[in-house]
């Protein structure tokens, strides 16, 4: 009889009950117990899977047309039944031998189930563009990266096939567009008597930020005119409802200015402690602050 399934694999969830699970259709060109793979795939951690080949006797056993398992599968693992063809024509017809139509059947039978095979491999890879063009070695398209240096191999906007990415589309992918603010430059003001919010340093989780990252370049003069600079790393992070700040490192003289950040439901703020520039001493300067959203 002629083959016409095309179901390779099956995948089935667990419920920590079911044990047995069909097989899927094979007919009689595979055997089971050579050419049946079993996989346990943990999807506890959704982002790091574990899957694990399983094995006849100790982890299951056949019935039928189906699988059965030791352990009942869990609401967090699924199970995979595929057959595993193997690349050989076991078919050996001799000379001047009776013609059997059936035996004959099932060997062409089992070249399809090699393509069926090959092919769910192939619906597992990643692939560029139908139309993306190659460097042809005799007359074969291959993968020729020359002229993308410094670019990334990534998955579309779609999620459907690979494309090439340049390090600033890369910014762009992970940052979104134009989340980089104008830098802000400042005074500093002798005295100062309150904190001052910085323009454009303003981050709101309502509008979707969940980080940024900010650095500031600070000068600061005295009555000699002589000055000092340094230069702040900060760091900002939305998490339980609440803007955290974090000072990184700091490079260069310490000018005794001094970045905080005020918070507000969604929004969090940065600006100069107010605190920092008072004692009757004759500090003026700049600061100009750079921030990127993410």
């Amino acid at each position: 009889m002629s083959f016409t399934s095309t179901t390779q694999r099956q995948d089935y969830q667990g419920d920590g009950v079911t044990v047995t699970f069909a097989q899927p259709a094979r007919g009689e060109i595979v055997s089971e117990s050579a050419e049946l793979q079993v996989w346990l795939r943990d999807e506890t951690d959704a982002d790091d899977p574990v899957e694990t080949l399983q094995a006849i006797t100790t982890d299951y056993t056949l019935s039928s047309d189906n699988v059965v398992m030791v352990t009942a599968p869990t609401a967090d693992e699924k199970l995979i039944l595929k057959w595993v063809m193997a690349e050989t024509q076991t078919l050996d017809q001799q000379n001047n031998a009776s013609f059997v139509p059936e035996n004959q059947e099932q060997a062409l039978d089992r070249i399809v189930a090699m393509v069926q095979y090959l092919q769910e491999q192939v619906d597992r890879c990643i692939k560029f563009y139908e139309t993306e063009q190659w460097v042809a070695t005799n007359g074969n398209p291959k993968l020729d990266p020359a002229g993308k240096e410094s670019q990334v191999i990534g998955m579309n906007d779609l999620g459907d096939t690979l494309r090439w990415y340049t390090a600033d589309e890369l910014m762009d992918l992970v940052t979104g567009a134009h989340t980089f603010t104008t830098p802000f430059d400042a005074d500093i003001l002798d005295n100062q008597s309150s904190a001052v919010d910085l323009t454009d340093t303003r981050v709101d989780n309502a509008d979707g930020w969940t980080s940024a990252w900010g650095v500031a370049q600070i000068y600061r003069f005295d009555g000699t005119s002589t000055y000092k600079m340094g230069m702040l790393h900060f760091y900002l992070y939305y998490k339980n409802g609440t803007w955290t700040y974090e000072a990184g490192p700091y490079y260069g003289d310490d000018t005794g200015v001094v970045l905080s950040v005020s918070s507000s439901g969604t929004i969090a703020q940065m600006q100069y402690a107010s605190d920092s520039l008072g004692g009757g001493v004759n500090y003026v300067g700049t600061a100009i602050t750079k921030f990127l959203r993410f």
